[in-house]
């Protein structure tokens, strides 16, 4: 029916058209990162062990970022770029700020490290933090990062 040669560009029109969906993608376009740091006290103490989340508010590109703070309550922010590597920083937008800190039954906060084998889950941990700081759709922080806002200090009270 179908004669060999027209079966033949057929095959090779469909062969371009599947590699030319495997070829690598464009990378987004997004503005440079800023620096994003600062600190985050409970109750006016330092809040260590804590995990600072940036989730882009309507209008903000990119995928937000995270910190983690140190025994002072320091953080500074990183994400990873369209470019599968870790940016230091946030691209300049508003964003909504949760904040998580996992502790163990036996009162010990639970920290991640390369060398981890279990989970917060699996080790008991839950969360520390009150949902209107910890549940990302509970939280009414909303900061603006540009070039000029770090830092960015947090108050947290715990009631």
């Amino acid at each position: 029916m179908w004669n060999s040669d027209f079966r033949q560009c057929i095959m090779v029109a469909l062969t371009l058209v599947w590699f030319s969906g495997c070829s690598s993608e464009s990378l987004p376009n997004w503005p440079e990162p800023v620096s994003c740091s600062g600190t985050v006290t409970m109750n006016g103490e330092s809040l260590s062990n804590a995990t600072v989340r940036f989730i882009p508010e309507s209008g903000t590109v990119g995928p937000g970022g995270t910190g983690t703070t140190d025994q002072a309550g320091k953080y500074s922010a990183q994400f990873i770029g369209a470019d599968k590597k870790v940016k230091v920083g946030l691209i300049p937008g508003k964003y909504k700020v949760a904040f998580s800190r996992m502790v163990k039954p036996d009162g010990q906060v639970w920290v991640s490290g390369p060398n981890s084998t279990e989970g917060p889950a699996t080790s008991g941990a839950r969360e520390d933090l009150p949902p209107r700081y910890s549940m990302p759709f509970q939280s009414k922080i909303i900061v603006e990062v540009t070039d000029k806002s770090s830092p960015h200090d947090f108050k947290l009270m715990k009631k």
